[in-house]
C-alpha cells in the first residue's frame, strides 16, 4: 500500500505551525479536532504531516482555536495556498503594511 505524497512546501510551514500552536497549548489532535467541531482526528494529523492542506473553511477556527493574533493565521494561508488573491489584495505589501490594512478594515467592519 503506498502512501499519499505529500504537498508542497507551503503544507510543511503551515502543517508544523499548526503543530507546534497545538503542542504549546497542550492539546491533543483529538481535542483540536472537537475544538475546530470535526467529528474525526484525521484531517488534523494530515495537514500536520503535509498530507492537505489546510480548507479554508477552518482558517479562521484554526485561528482562534490555537490563539493566533488577530487575522495572522488567516492572511498566512491566503499568502500560501492562494497567492493571487493575496496580491491582488495587499500587492507587495511587507507584514507590518498588511497587518495595518486589515487593522483599518476590521475598524470599519465592527
Amino acid at each position: 500500500m503506498s502512501r499519499k505524497p505529500k504537498i508542497d512546501k507551503t503544507a510543511n510551514l503551515i502543517g508544523q505551525l499548526v503543530r507546534r500552536r497545538r503542542t504549546e497549548a497542550g492539546l491533543t489532535q483529538k481535542e483540536l479536532a472537537e475544538r475546530l467541531g470535526l467529528g474525526y482526528i484525521t484531517m488534523i494529523s494530515q495537514i500536520e504531516n503535509e498530507y492537505v492542506a489546510v480548507p479554508p473553511a477552518l482558517w479562521t477556527k484554526i485561528s482562534k482555536a490555537l490563539n493566533f493574533e488577530g487575522s495572522e493565521f488567516v492572511t498566512l494561508c491566503l499568502w500560501e495556498y492562494q497567492p493571487e488573491i493575496y496580491r491582488a489584495l495587499f500587492g507587495d505589501l511587507g507584514k507590518a503594511e498588511v497587518d495595518e490594512v486589515l487593522g483599518r478594515l476590521g475598524h470599519r467592519l465592527h
